[in-house]
């Protein structure tokens, strides 16, 4: 065949013969829900639907690249089956990630899958997918620069808390005096040796005092900086991490003790306390008194011992 002949025919069934090898196997990457909040979980599948005669291998999910807001649960798990319409193979990989970006879109890459024949390879490849992550609290006035902590002016209500830590000090040195003075010595040093509450019944007291108090209505981001350095103080005190001192990312990275869910419970509230404290965002009345009765129910459910 002369040389014009044979080019003529490749450009005239070449779109056929691409068409041909695409129909050998389907390839797809979907995600079970397409907008979700912080500290969610989604499940995403990739989907092979081939000829029996091929023989599918290719990275497929384990190749998804590292993404600091994902955080990926175990390995991919690997299903087989048979199509009882078309009598074609279904191969199909599941994986839960948890989502740490706190808004904006997240997309998944094509996943990439090969077919090794005697005289020739095929390679297969899906569609990207994408999910919208929604910010958890409604931003009545959008705030400037994020990036950097803004400096605002000074109220009475940001001193709150250390009025609050002077007075019960002075009540703590009033009684602690009465005790001293009224009880012999060996009875104050008995009681000085006694254990400190445990780190549960610590946290759901200081909860439950806020909750009594309704602080969020008199100074709302106290409200929610008590509630996270009240949460912090558990964690550290029960799954030795340095929670106090880390950020709420670090925190989640470092936990890996509890379950998913609770893990993702947990990363909420400190998530919305973060951007309370330093994005300068409002928290509705009813947000707030629910957070505090997830705290305390969170508290109470990953208590040690």
């Amino acid at each position: 065949m002369k040389k014009k002949n044979f080019i003529f025919l490749l450009f005239f069934f070449g779109p056929f013969l691409s068409w041909a090898q695409s129909e050998k196997a389907i390839v797809s990457l979907k995600v079970d829900n397409d907008t979700v909040t912080i500290g969610d979980m989604i499940h995403l599948k990739a989907r092979v639907e081939y000829d029996a005669q091929l023989n599918i291998t290719g990275p497929g999910l384990e190749a998804l690249p590292p993404n600091e807001y994902l955080e990926y649960q175990g390995r991919p798990v690997m299903t087989k089956k048979t199509s009882e319409d078309t009598g074609r193979k279904i191969f199909v990989e599941d994986l839960d990630v948890m989502v740490f970006l706190d808004s904006g879109w997240i997309e998944f890459p094509p996943v990439q899958y090969q077919a090794v024949m005697p005289d020739t390879t095929y390679f297969f490849e899906s569609n990207p997918a994408r999910v919208f992550v929604q910010p958890v609290i409604n931003i009545t006035d959008t705030p400037e620069g994020l990036r950097s902590i803004i400096e605002e002016p000074t109220k009475l209500s940001d001193y709150y808390s250390w009025i609050f830590g002077l007075v019960s000090l002075i009540l703590i040195g009033v009684l602690i005096y009465f005790l001293r003075k009224q009880k012999p010595k060996e009875v104050v040093e008995k009681v000085i040796e006694k254990p400190s509450i445990a780190p549960d019944k610590e946290a759901i007291l200081a909860l439950q005092q806020i909750k009594k108090n309704k602080l969020w209505e008199t100074a709302p981001k106290d409200a929610q900086i008590s509630l996270s350095e009240i949460l912090r103080r558990f964690l550290e005190r029960s799954y030795k991490i340095n929670a106090l001192e880390a950020s709420t990312r670090e925190i989640g990275r470092d936990l890996k003790s509890i379950s998913p869910n609770q893990k993702a419970l947990l990363m909420k509230l400190l998530n919305e306390s973060d951007l309370v404290k330093f994005a300068k965002l409002t928290m509705p009345d009813e947000r707030q008194a629910q957070s505090v009765e997830e705290a305390i129910t969170w508290v109470k459910r990953n208590k040690k011992g």
